[in-house]
C-alpha cells in the first residue's frame, strides 16, 4: 500500500498498531555505516510507518508498538537504536535465538509507570526475541520496564498530558498466555483508548 493510501486508511481508524519483523534502516538514526550489521530491512515500510506514526501523533490517536514497533516509534520521536545487542552491549541475557517461540527472559516494571498501573505486576517473564534495542531515548518518552541487563523493554510518555495514548513493548504479548499480566491486559488497555478516541471524533 502506498503512503498516501495508508494515511487515508489510518484516517478511518481509531488507533495505530505498529508490529515487528525487519530491522529499522540505520540511516534513519544516524548509523548508516552499520548497515552491514543489520538483518533484513524494508526502507519503504520504514517510510510508510514513520508517516503513519507522525500522523497518529499529530491527531493524538492511540498507538501501540510491538518489538520493531517499539524501535521505530523510538526513532520516529528522535531516539536511536543499538544496532546489534550481542556485539554492542555484551549481555548475558539471551535476547534472540533461532527458536523464537521459546525465547523468554524476565522484565522488571518501573513503579509509577502506566504499564505498572495497568498490569499490577512488578515483574514477569516475557517472550522477547530481538537483536536491536533502544540506545538513546526519544524526546518526551520514559522507559517503563527493563530486562535484568538494564536494556529497555517498554516505553510510554513521560508526561501524557494533552497527548494520545502511547505504549510500546519489546516483547510479544501475542505469543504469550492470554491471562499473563503482561499480555492481554495491554491489548485491553489499547482497545479501551481506541474506543475513547472514537467518542472524541463523533
Amino acid at each position: 500500500m502506498g503512503i498516501d493510501s495508508a494515511l487515508k486508511v489510518l484516517a478511518t481508524c481509531e488507533g495505530l498498531l505498529v508490529t515487528g519483523v525487519e530491522d529499522v534502516y540505520p540511516d534513519l538514526y544516524g548509523k548508516i555505516s552499520d548497515t552491514s550489521r543489520c538483518g533484513s530491512f524494508d526502507r519503504y515500510r520504514d517510510s510508510r510507518e514513520l508517516e503513519l506514526i507522525k500522523d497518529a501523533l499529530k491527531t493524538n490517536k492511540p498507538i501501540f508498538g510491538v518489538c520493531r514497533g517499539l524501535q521505530i516509534l523510538n526513532v520516529a520521536i528522535g531516539g536511536t537504536l543499538i544496532v546489534d545487542i550481542p556485539s554492542d552491549f555484551d549481555t548475558a541475557v539471551i535476547h534472540r535465538q533461532k527458536d523464537w517461540q521459546n525465547c523468554y527472559h524476565k522484565v522488571s516494571l518501573e513503579p509509577g509507570s502506566l504499564i505498572f498501573s495497568i498490569t499490577k505486576a512488578t515483574d514477569g517473564v516475557v517472550n522477547s526475541n530481538h537483536h536491536q534495542g533502544i540506545e538513546q531515548l526519544g524526546t518526551g518518552l520514559r522507559i517503563s520496564s527493563y530486562s535484568s541487563d538494564c536494556l529497555p523493554e517498554s516505553i510510554e510518555w513521560e508526561d501524557p498530558k494533552d497527548k494520545g495514548f502511547l505504549m510500546a513493548v519489546q516483547w510479544h504479548p501475542e505469543r504469550m498466555e492470554r491471562d499473563h499480566p503482561l499480555a492481554m491486559n495491554l491489548a485491553i488497555e489499547f482497545i479501551q483508548h481506541t474506543r475513547e478516541y472514537q467518542m472524541t471524533i463523533k
